[in-house]
């Protein structure tokens, strides 16, 4: 349908959506306990909902994605643009589904100095990102 109409209007929010479903079927599925499963369900659900959100609402704003004027026009290019979506989902993925899908706990039962750093990197890598998005 997309290719009918020769839009990429929806792409990213879709392929954000699709993202976030899977990691929160994985994670219900697994119906991890520990803080540290938990914890990487609500930084991927954040990231991925302002990424998504925010190319979403570029693409309304600017009116077109610039990476689909020569994609759009093509069946073949379109279906590989969608392809590798799927793919880039697939396999990002991964490490997030295997642990929320995990029933043996992997990480200790309180925050260690380690997973206290990764929260601090990834709070800056955030914060790195969304402000000069401004």
């Amino acid at each position: 349908m997309a290719w009918t109409l020769k839009t990429e209007r929806y792409y990213d929010l879709t392929g954000s959506l699709t993202y976030l479903v899977v990691v929160m079927l994985a994670w219900r599925l697994g119906q991890p306990t520990s803080w540290g499963a938990n914890l990487l369900l609500v930084a991927v659900v954040v990231w991925a909902t302002r990424l998504g959100s925010f190319l979403f609402l570029r693409v309304i704003e600017v009116g077109e994605d610039q990476r689909f004027r020569h994609i759009k026009e093509s069946a073949p290019r379109f279906l590989m643009a969608w392809t590798l979506q799927g793919t880039w989902v697939a396999i990002t993925r991964e490490c997030c589904s295997c642990r929320a899908s995990s029933r043996q706990e992997v990480l200790p039962p309180s925050p260690t100095e380690c997973s206290q750093r990764a929260s601090l990197r990834w709070v800056l890598s955030w914060q790195s990102q969304v402000f000069p998005w401004r």
